[in-house]
Parts: structure tokens; C-alpha cells; sequence
């Protein structure tokens, strides 16, 4: 995929919590919607970002979009404020927390499957709830369960809550804005270095980390995202449009 960017000489920035943010337009385009890389089929979906950057809108987005008919036994476990932001999708089930029952009834999900040829498609949604403590379901979920029918989506702020090897089982990756640098260069090295070098250097842009955070910082600005189909190597800028 063939990404062109112009940088301008001249630019300037503003800092949102303490990270730069170039004001100055790459000239990048922004797709207004997500064609989900293998959406008929069960998959894997890892949104990272900060709070309130627009993860929820974007899961909303995919359960309207692709998980949210009576086709589909979507399971939402979530803390979140915006708790009431997903009480009106009937389709549904809400879990205002994630215990050892919610994953007991995880493995009854493969369970059933494993008894009935696949039959059910089952989809598990964690939005900023998994600790450390439960971290090996979803491991779990990300390395094997998908060939038992179950789609897993995470939303978390943090990539080291799934394991190395679980995160290379992702078929799609979104990245929101982060509010810290570390956090933003560690996605960059795993996921988006090569992208960035690319669209750096052919415009004349010297590929140092500093770059490439400022160009993160922008294509995630205003709940913007980047996503990735790391098999693929394809890589969209998208700003939804809601």
C-alpha cells in the first residue's frame, strides 16, 4: 500500500499532556469507516490506546457493524463510565466485570462448540477490564480459541496484558492516542516501525523516533486511529464516521 505525506518546512506544535501533537497536515488521508480484516470468520482484535481516545465509539462501531445480530452471542465485560453508552445495543449481554465465573462460562463456551461441529458464534469483548489476574483466559482466547468459533476483541491500555506469542495471533490492530510517550514508541518498535521509516523517508524526513512519534501523535489526534493487519502489512488512518 502506497502512503504519500508532504512536511511542510514550517510547523507548529502544542503539547497535550506533556506530548507533542503537530498542528502542521500531512496531507494524509482518513477513511471514515473499518472494513474488519476476516469479519466472517472468528477473530482477533487488539485496540490500544488511552482512555477516553474513542475505543469504546470504535467497539460500539464493530458490534453494529458486525457482531451485533442474532447471529452472534456477543458478550460485553466492561467497568467503564460509559457504561450507559451500551445498554441500548439488545443484542448485547453486559457484564459489569470479569471474575472467575466469566471465565468458567469462557471455557463453556469452547466446551459447547467442541460438542456441537462450531455451531455458535461466540464473541467476547474486554473493554480496560482484564488484570493480571485473568490475563491467562485471554491468552488463552487470542492463542486457541479461535478455532473453536470464538472471536475475542480487547480494548486495554496496556499491550503487555496479552503475552508475545498471543499478541502475534491478532489478525487486526487499532491504535489510539496515548497520553504517554513510552507507551507510544513501545507500539512503534513492536507493530510500526517499518511503516513510519517508509513514510519518513520518502519525504525527505530523517526517521528518528522523535519523527515517528509526532507522526503517531497526529494520525491519532481528535480519536483518530491507525489500523493494522499485521499478516497483511495493510495499514489504514481512519477517523469514524458516527
Amino acid at each position: 500500500m502506497k502512503i504519500t505525506i508532504k512536511h511542510p518546512k514550517k510547523s507548529t506544535d502544542h503539547i497535550i499532556n506533556n506530548i507533542e501533537v503537530p498542528t502542521n497536515n500531512y496531507n494524509i488521508k482518513f477513511s471514515n469507516t473499518i472494513d474488519l480484516y476476516n469479519n466472517d470468520k472468528p477473530t482477533n482484535v487488539l485496540i490500544l490506546g488511552s482512555g477516553y481516545m474513542g475505543k469504546s465509539s470504535l467497539l460500539m462501531y464493530l458490534v453494529e457493524k458486525y457482531f451485533g445480530s442474532k447471529n452472534h452471542i456477543c458478550t460485553l465485560y466492561t467497568n467503564s463510565s460509559h457504561i450507559d453508552h451500551y445498554k441500548d445495543h439488545k443484542h448485547l449481554i453486559i457484564r459489569n466485570k470479569f471474575n472467575n465465573y466469566d471465565s468458567d462460562s469462557i471455557e463453556s463456551m469452547k466446551y459447547i462448540n467442541s460438542k456441537t461441529k462450531n455451531k455458535y458464534n461466540f464473541v467476547n469483548i474486554f473493554d480496560d477490564i482484564i488484570d493480571t489476574k485473568h490475563k491467562e483466559v485471554l491468552d488463552k482466547c487470542f492463542l486457541y480459541y479461535r478455532n473453536s468459533n470464538l472471536t475475542t476483541i480487547l480494548s486495554t491500555q496496556y499491550k503487555n496484558l496479552v503475552e508475545p506469542r498471543a499478541r502475534t495471533n491478532v489478525q487486526s490492530v487499532c491504535f489510539f492516542g496515548f497520553n504517554d510517550q513510552k507507551a507510544i514508541e513501545g507500539v512503534i518498535e513492536e507493530w510500526l516501525d517499518s511503516y513510519f521509516q517508509d513514510i519518513l523517508e520518502d519525504n525527505n524526513i530523517k526517521p528518528t523516533m522523535k519523527e515517528k512519534v509526532r507522526l503517531y501523535n497526529y494520525l491519532t489526534n481528535d480519536h483518530r486511529f491507525i489500523y493494522l493487519v499485521p499478516c497483511k502489512r495493510h495499514i489504514e488512518f481512519i477517523k469514524l464516521k458516527l
